[in-house]
C-alpha cells in the first residue's frame, strides 16, 4: 500500500471512529464487538474490503 493511500484511509477511519464515539481499534476486530450497531457494522465491513483491496494490490506490485 502506498503511504499516501494508507494515510488517507487511516485518517478517514480515525475521523469516522470519533464521529461514532467508538474506540480506536482494528476495524476487523471492532466489527464483532457487541456494542457496534448494524449500520456501523455495515460501514466497517465496507471499510475492511477497501483496506484489503489496497493491501492485496500492494502485494501484487512487490
Amino acid at each position: 500500500m502506498t503511504g499516501h493511500h494508507e494515510s488517507r484511509l487511516c485518517d478517514l477511519y480515525g475521523r469516522w471512529l470519533s464521529s461514532q464515539g467508538l474506540p480506536a481499534m482494528s476495524a476487523d476486530e471492532l466489527l464483532f464487538e457487541p456494542y457496534v450497531s448494524k449500520p456501523q457494522a455495515k460501514w466497517l465491513g465496507r471499510f475492511c474490503r477497501v483496506w484489503n483491496c489496497f493491501v492485496d494490490g500492494n502485494r501484487r506490485q512487490q
